[in-house]
C-alpha cells in the first residue's frame, strides 16, 4: 500500500539503524534495530525512532541490552495506561538510568555474543543432521 494511503497521521520515515520501539509494547520487548531492508519504510506516532550514537554505543551492544531486564523494568517503570493499553511515556523513558559500559567492553561483549550465536548455529546444524541420520537409518532397516 502507497503511504500516501495510509490515513494515520502522522508519519515517520524509519532509517536502518534506528532504535524502533512500540509504545504500547514495549514493556514487553517490542523493540529492536531497523534491519537494512526496512530503510525508508513508514512508521506511526506509536512507533518513536531514535538515532544511536556509535561513539556511546555499540548497535549490535544496544540490540544486546534490549533483551536485558533492566531495560525491561525501565519500560515499565515510563508505560502509563489501564489494563493491556499502557503506553511508553518517552519523557519517563529517557529519563531512565541504564548503565553502559565503555566501547571496548561493548564490543567484547559483541564479540562473545557472535561466537556463541556461532556455536548455537552449529548445534542447531548438528541436531538437523542427526535428526535426518536417525531417519535414513530407520528407512535403510525397513527397506
Amino acid at each position: 500500500m502507497p503511504g500516501r494511503d495510509i490515513r494515520t497521521r502522522p508519519q515517520f520515515i524509519a532509517a536502518a539503524g534506528q532504535l524502533i520501539m512500540s509504545r504500547i509494547d514495549a514493556r514487553n520487548g517490542a523493540f529492536g534495530i531497523v534491519p537494512p531492508e526496512l530503510d525508508g519504510g513508514l512508521v506511526t506516532q506509536d512507533f518513536p525512532l531514535f538515532d544511536i550514537d556509535a561513539s556511546v554505543v555499540e548497535p549490535e551492544f544496544l540490540a544486546l541490552l534490549l533483551s536485558s531486564e533492566q531495560l525491561l523494568e525501565a519500560c515499565t517503570r515510563s508505560s502509563r495506561g489501564t489494563t493491556n493499553r499502557k503506553r511508553l511515556k518517552e519523557d519517563l523513558f529517557l529519563a531512565e538510568s541504564v548503565p553502559v559500559p565503555s566501547l571496548s567492553i561493548q564490543k567484547e561483549a559483541v564479540a562473545l555474543l557472535r561466537v556463541t550465536r556461532s556455536a548455537v548455529d552449529a548445534i542447531r546444524d548438528a541436531a538437523r543432521f542427526a535428526d535426518h541420520a536417525t531417519a535414513a537409518i530407520a528407512n535403510y532397516v525397513f527397506e
